[in-house]
């Protein structure tokens, strides 16, 4: 039971810190392993948990897309 845990832990340690560093997205990384904590007490599967992350980083890198392009058009005017 405990080595489940810890495996379970670890192992969302690796994925999300490697999708942090490929995006460069600290705060959704740190949002994604509070995430993966909510899997361990609610016993929601691991895969929903994944899949909310990676959709979490995408809608951030989303959000920075825009805002830089915001910034472009008044760096414009």
């Amino acid at each position: 039971m405990i080595l489940d845990i810890l495996f379970i832990v670890v192992w969302g340690l690796i994925v999300f810190t490697v999708l942090g560093i490929i995006f460069k997205l600290i705060p959704i990384l740190l949002l994604s392993l509070f995430i993966l904590f909510i899997h361990e007490i609610s016993g929601i599967p691991l895969g929903v948990v994944t899949g909310i992350g990676i959709a979490m980083m995408i809608f951030y890198l989303i959000n920075a897309e825009i805002e830089k392009a915001k910034k472009s058009m008044d760096d414009f005017r």
